[in-house]
């Protein structure tokens, strides 16, 4: 009795040993990876599957998955790039209004009323607004 040349397991074939699991929990293959094993090939295409097509469509996949990560990676980047803008324009308005009610305080006179109620309101700024009392 002749013994049977043995094929190469599935898992080397499709390349499951070069499989990661990335940050965002999916499954996915290594970029650069190579799927499909040389010999193995030839076992595929003598048994009429076409291991060639399998490729291009996976490399299809592994693209469209790059673009898709890519994009999601600059959706996560931009609301903290415009945070970044708020907190410049937030500054520049606190500093814009503080100024104008110094220049207004001091044109009715440090020591007036209507001074006193301007650096209460001054000094209200950039405060939390606490929420009504309940009575």
């Amino acid at each position: 009795m002749r013994l049977k040349k043995a094929r190469a397991p599935i898992h080397v074939i499709i390349g499951m040993g070069s499989q990661q699991r990335p940050a965002g929990g999916s499954w996915g293959w290594k970029p650069g990876t190579r799927l499909l094993a040389a010999a193995p090939r030839t076992d595929l295409k003598s048994m009429g599957v076409d291991p060639d097509m399998f490729w291009q469509n996976l490399n299809v996949s592994v693209e469209a998955v790059k673009g898709a990560n890519t994009t999601q990676e600059m959706m996560k980047a931009q609301p903290k790039r415009q945070t970044e803008v708020v907190n410049v324009a937030d500054r520049n308005n606190y500093s814009l209004t503080t100024s104008y009610i110094d220049v207004i305080s001091g044109a009715y006179g440090k020591f007036t009323p209507e001074a006193k109620q301007l650096r209460r309101l001054r000094s209200q700024l950039h405060r939390p607004i606490a929420p009504p009392k309940q009575a």
